[in-house]
């Protein structure tokens, strides 16, 4: 019983796998030798003749050998599940009707293609999306260097006109610094400061005591003051002009 089960199993591989490149074995020249020469139902007692044994019920259930003498080991764990998972595909191949196989390839070529298209198109659909960053990127990139080129621009312009207040300010130093010893050596300038007229303070007790005499700057007369001293006067009017030019030329 076991050995013709493993033959008809070998037969149902055969069927299953069958590439369909002979053409004298094809997939139905197999499947009609077996239902008119063997019978379905004869082929499918002696495939369950398998696994009724008591060599696959006793293999199947432990995957460590564990036989005591040679008869015990005509099948293993890895047998058993080979057969299994085989069986269920021989006996879809075996009920399989003629041209239903390409069909079914159709079917599942069918699927596939679709699959494919899907693939395709949510890779285009992610191209599409990573192009349009890009381009949002390199305008990004190009805004950023007119910004950069601008900001350059403008630093540029910024030291330009920084030199030129320097230069501004050296020249107004060196202007001062002119004046200052201009007024030096008119004597009008002593100790980083300007001589300034000061006023006289008034005259106590202006009044003459009995017995003294008035002070001379009262008792002289305007005319003979300018007589006596002439050089005071121009003097000090020299000196009031270089103090309004120097003033002017502090504000300006």
């Amino acid at each position: 019983e076991i050995v013709s089960g493993l033959s008809t199993f070998i037969m149902g591989i055969c069927l299953a796998f069958n590439p369909d490149t002979v053409d004298n074995f094809k997939k139905d020249s197999l499947r009609h030798l077996i239902t008119k020469r063997i019978g379905f139902e004869t082929f499918v007692d002696k495939l369950n003749d398998v696994s009724r044994n008591e060599s696959y019920t006793r293999a199947s259930k432990h995957p460590q050998p564990t036989a005591q003498d040679s008869n015990s080991l005509l099948l293993d764990y890895e047998f058993c599940k080979l057969f299994k998972m085989l069986e269920g595909m021989i006996m879809r191949a075996l009920n399989t009707l003629p041209g239903q196989d390409d069909s079914e390839k159709l079917v599942t070529n069918q699927k596939l293609i679709e699959e494919l298209n899907a693939t395709v198109d949510s890779l285009k659909n992610e191209l599409s999306e990573k192009t349009n960053r890009i381009e949002e990127l390199c305008r990004l990139a190009n805004d950023f260097r007119d910004d950069t080129d601008r900001i350059k621009t403008e630093l540029f312009k910024l030291q330009e006109n920084h030199m030129l207040l320097i230069q501004a300010y050296q020249l107004k130093e060196n202007e001062l610094e002119s004046y200052r010893r201009l007024l030096e050596m008119h004597g009008i300038w002593q100790n980083e400061n300007p001589i300034v007229n000061q006023q006289q303070e008034p005259m106590v007790n202006a009044t003459p005591v009995a017995g003294e005499l008035p002070p001379i700057a009262e008792a002289l007369s305007p005319l003979q003051q300018q007589q006596q001293y002439p050089h005071e006067d121009g003097t000090m009017a020299h000196q009031r002009t270089l103090e309004e030019s120097f003033r002017n030329d502090l504000n300006v």
